[in-house]
C-alpha cells in the first residue's frame, strides 16, 4: 500500500485566547515510533540542559540534519517551550539520518511525521504514514473541541 498524505492545521490561537502549543499536540503523535529532528526553532521558553533559546535557535539552524531528540527528550523540550513562533520538527526512521540535500531545500517528503509551527499563527501536522492517520484524527478531534 503506498504512503499517503494527510495535514491538519491546528489554529495556535483558540477561542477566547487559548494559546496552543507543542506539547498539546504531542501527546496525539506516535512519537516514540521515531528520532526527531528540529530544523527550525524561533520561541520562547527556558530550554533543557542549561542551554539558552537563542542557543537552541542557532543550533538547530547550524546543522544539515537537524538538532537531534528522542522522545523523551522532545517532549521535555515542549514542555519548556512557553511560545512558538516557527518551528520545523521531522520524524525520522530510527537509527537513520534525513537527507542533508533534500532539508537543505526543505524537501520534507522523506519524513513519515512532520509539525510545523507557521509565523505565531498556526500548527500544520503532516503524516505520511499509510491512511488513515488515527494521529491526524486525534488532532482534528482536539482542534474542533477548542
Amino acid at each position: 500500500m503506498p504512503d499517503a498524505v494527510d495535514t491538519v492545521e491546528i489554529p495556535m490561537h483558540g477561542p477566547e485566547g487559548r494559546y496552543v502549543n507543542l506539547s498539546d499536540l504531542l501527546p496525539f503523535v506516535p512519537g516514540a515510533r521515531w528520532t526527531w529532528r528540529l530544523l527550525e526553532f524561533t520561541g520562547v521558553g527556558v530550554m533543557p540542559g542549561g542551554r539558552s533559546v537563542e542557543e537552541v535557535e542557532e543550533a538547530a539552524l547550524a546543522a544539515p540534519t537537524g538538532l537531534p531528540f528522542d522522545w523523551p527528550s522532545l517532549r521535555e523540550f515542549a514542555n519548556r517551550v512557553e511560545q512558538v513562533q516557527d518551528l520545523i520538527l521531522i520524524a525520522v526512521a530510527e537509527g537513520t539520518d534525513p537527507d542533508p540535500a533534500a532539508l537543505a531545500v526543505m524537501d520534507l517528503s522523506g519524513s513519515p511525521f512532520v509539525i510545523e509551527a507557521i509565523d505565531s499563527t498556526d500548527w500544520l501536522v503532516t503524516d505520511r504514514t499509510p491512511s488513515p492517520s488515527p494521529a491526524l484524527a486525534a488532532l482534528r478531534t482536539f482542534r474542533d473541541a477548542l
